[in-house]
């Protein structure tokens, strides 16, 4: 179960336990909110590239927010993002 009662998604309550299990020590409910927020830059600089997707965030997260999904689909748009920048560079 990973909505409220209407359907909406659960918001994260900054608990912390997903910092505490973390094997790579990055912040997943920082990065998640910089991901919620399509702040690239600062998801970048938290260094979401150190996540090496092992999914202890999103087992233990109350909310039940797919953490792990959200740092896969934010280093790959991160990966697009620069791929595309090499692009224009090369051309």
């Amino acid at each position: 179960m990973n909505t409220a009662l209407r359907g909406e998604l659960r918001p994260c309550i900054s608990c912390g336990q997903c910092v505490d299990v973390c094997p790579a020590g990055i912040m997943p409910n920082v990065l998640h909110k910089y991901i919620y927020a399509k702040d690239i830059e600062s998801t970048i600089d938290t260094r979401v590239d150190l996540c090496f997707e092992c999914g202890l965030c999103s087992y233990i997260c109350p909310s039940q927010i797919d953490l792990r999904q959200q740092f896969i689909d934010a280093k790959k748009a991160i990966r697009e993002e620069l791929e595309a920048l090499i692009e224009e560079v090369e051309e």
